[in-house]
């Protein structure tokens, strides 16, 4: 059985980098490792799971100093996704839980920075309160690379029913 990591914490002097599971990916080796033969995979048994496919962590990390807390990416969001041409799965959903046991909530992230846009890092930027789009992170500042939040900002619309569908 493979045993995803769990959620902990490692403290630098005053800084607190927390990880925050959201869930779990999982595809074949020779998917995302074409060359590599089932030989080469036999050191790394512990994480291939019993339908062959290697599994692995998704989430996020919080870093909390005394002034600021910050969000590294914000997972996958509360979907479940497969590709069957890929053979592989996307589920997440356990973010805010990871959240509330790290005893912060929500409104307690003060920025949310993506190191990519991918669908795996954007999905809990923002869900639907009564029927409308809200940010989950209400108080935050969002950033990362000036571009591609340009790119967010100005098709947010389409990234919005994008990722509804993951």
């Amino acid at each position: 059985m493979v045993l995803l990591a769990p959620q902990q914490s490692l403290s630098l002097g005053s800084i607190r980098i927390t990880y925050l599971p959201d869930g779990e990916f999982s595809i074949p080796p020779a998917v995302l490792y074409p060359q590599a033969s089932a030989e080469h995979w036999s050191a790394y048994a512990h994480l291939i799971g019993k339908d062959g496919r290697l599994i692995s962590n998704v989430g996020a990390h919080v870093i909390q100093t005394d002034a600021q807390t910050l969000l590294v990416d914000a997972g996958v969001g509360p979907r479940a996704v497969n590709i069957d041409e890929l053979q592989c799965s996307l589920r997440g959903g356990e973010l805010l839980q990871s959240l509330k046991q790290a005893g912060l909530s929500p409104d307690d992230i003060d920025a949310v920075f993506y190191t990519h846009l991918h669908p795996d890092h954007v999905g809990w930027t923002g869900h639907k309160v009564n029927g409308k789009h809200a940010l989950t992170f209400p108080r935050a500042r969002y950033m990362g690379k000036r571009l591609r939040l340009m790119c967010l900002c100005k098709q947010r619309q389409a990234i919005l029913q994008a990722t509804r569908r993951w």
